[in-house]
């Protein structure tokens, strides 16, 4: 049979004005449910939140370890409050970017080094349930396995939960995480905080269930997939976590993106070389920049060390002011762009009492070395933001009381950015 289109047309034409009569009241009455439906979109959007978390600076860091070397830190942390548990236990925590797992002493933990801490008792939360650390939920008639984490010279043996983790009242998701039952003195009897929360990358992690930003982000309760942090100068100021978003009132500058190297965890960067003002060092080409929110020092191969010692040798804090300005140069994220230059003043890199350099040796052989480590110097300059899902960092020069910014990055040029005749003259590439 053959149709003719036209009068097609006309029947199609005819049905879909007919269809329209007949369900008139009942777009009607969808219309009028519209507000209601989008009210419900937008309350479920809504549970994606953001939280800022106050950090005070504490008695007590952490030491850490890198492959066999141990790293020493001063006398100092920056920690703030997490809730484990229903109804909620709270502790106070490092929020750490060198570790992977939320760990805090259990209440069968009868060592000096927990008992003068709050203890997580795992009894008095209805969410809580015991699983083995490489596995599910522990059975009736199962004994639970164990883990040890090692902090430096120190260790934390622990049993491992799965319950509810709530960084602020509303961003919280169910995570594992370590209860220890045994801590060496070195160092966690004399710290002032509780426990430590890792916010490095997943593979630090015992699993992606013990990752708190991956359970978060798998929960839909986090805004974006990023943390930043804000460390104070001035007294009026509030140190700061941000969790989901980025606190544009802290910014100094322009934001600047670089990708994340290596696959050890750690959230570092690729250094093309070492700056002392605008002098290349040559010292350092290939090495990697980790930011350590745990680590109270700057630290570096020996070499590079003890080189950087003798071009700033300082031994009376009145002629710090002369020192030149420590920059490392880093290429930032995407194609096009430019080789940058995160600089340093010497307030930032000396000591006061006494007054010394703030730099220390570490020793890393590849694949994960050579290694520098950045640490609470580096973040009181500069805000800092951790990209999980664009895998990158971001930098800012922090807005700072009483403080004028300094241009984001200082070079040869004088524009924040390396030229590339100056890049080639000192051999640097991708610039």
């Amino acid at each position: 049979m053959v149709v003719d289109p036209d009068m097609e047309d006309v029947r199609v034409s005819d049905l879909a004005w007919h269809s329209l009569e007949t369900n008139y009241e009942m777009r009607v009455l969808l219309l009028a449910a519209l507000p209601c439906l989008l009210l419900a979109i937008v309350t479920d959007t809504d549970t994606r939140s953001s939280v800022a978390i106050e950090l005070k600076k504490r008695r007590g860091g952490l030491k850490r370890r890198f492959g066999s070397t141990v790293l020493t830190q001063t006398d100092m942390a920056y920690t703030g409050k997490v809730t484990v548990g229903n109804p909620p236990q709270e502790f106070e925590v490092i929020f750490d970017t060198g570790s992977g797992n939320l760990i805090v002493p259990g209440i069968n933990c009868t060592v000096s080094a927990c008992t003068q801490h709050k203890r997580f008792d795992d009894a008095q939360s209805k969410t809580s349930h015991a699983h083995h650390c490489d596995g599910g939920e522990v059975g009736s008639n199962e004994v639970p396995n164990d883990l040890v984490v090692t902090f430096g010279t120190g260790e934390v043996r622990g049993h491992c939960f799965r319950d509810r983790v709530c960084l602020g009242d509303k961003m919280c998701a169910p995570a594992k995480f370590i209860s220890s039952f045994e801590e060496s003195n070195d160092p966690f009897e004399w710290v002032s905080f509780d426990g430590i929360l890792g916010l490095g990358l997943d593979s630090l992690a015992q699993s992606t269930d013990f990752s708190i930003m991956q359970r978060l982000e798998h929960g839909d309760s986090i805004k974006s997939p990023l943390f930043a942090f804000f460390f104070a100068r001035a007294k009026e100021e509030k140190s700061q976590i941000t969790f989901g978003d980025i606190q544009q009132d802290k910014l100094g500058s322009k934001m600047y993106w670089f990708k994340v190297s290596g696959k050890a965890g750690y959230w570092q960067v690729e250094i093309q070389d070492i700056f002392l003002d605008d002098t290349a060092q040559n010292i350092c080409k290939g090495c990697h920049v980790a930011i350590d929110t745990g680590s109270s020092e700057i630290a570096g191969p020996q070499h590079v060390i003890d080189h950087l010692s003798d071009k700033l040798s300082i031994k009376n804090c009145k002629e710090r002011a002369k020192l030149p300005k420590l920059g490392f140069a880093i290429k930032e994220h995407g194609s096009g762009g430019k080789t940058k230059l995160l600089s340093l003043s010497p307030e930032h890199y000396t000591h006061d009492q006494p007054c010394n350099l703030a730099l220390m040796p570490l020793d890393i052989p590849p694949p994960n070395g050579p290694l520098f480590v950045l640490g609470v110097p580096f973040l009181e300059k500069y805000y800092t933001v951790f990209d999980r899902k664009h895998k990158r960092l971001g930098f800012a020069v922090a807005k700072h009381a009483h403080e004028k910014p300094e241009t984001f990055l200082e070079a040869g040029s004088g524009t924040g950015v390396v030229s590339d005749a100056y890049c080639s003259a000192v051999g640097l590439t991708a610039c």
